[in-house]
């Protein structure tokens, strides 16, 4: 079961890091300063990744 949550986690991070890439480099969204929220989510959720990841492998 913890190894499907970093799984999800790792989904989700993906999903960030792409709208954020998405509001930094497509003009016609035009939300230029909204891909630093994204930025940073998708940073945070990479770290949750990695955290959930370490403990997946300390448990086995």
């Amino acid at each position: 079961m913890k190894r499907l949550d970093t799984i999800l986690l790792a989904i989700v991070a993906g999903i960030w890091t792409l709208l954020a890439t998405m509001y930094a480099t497509i003009p016609a969204i035009n939300m230029p300063s909204s891909f630093r929220v994204w930025g940073t989510g998708a940073v945070l959720f990479i770290v949750l990744v990695v955290i959930s990841a370490l403990s997946d492998r300390g448990r086995k």
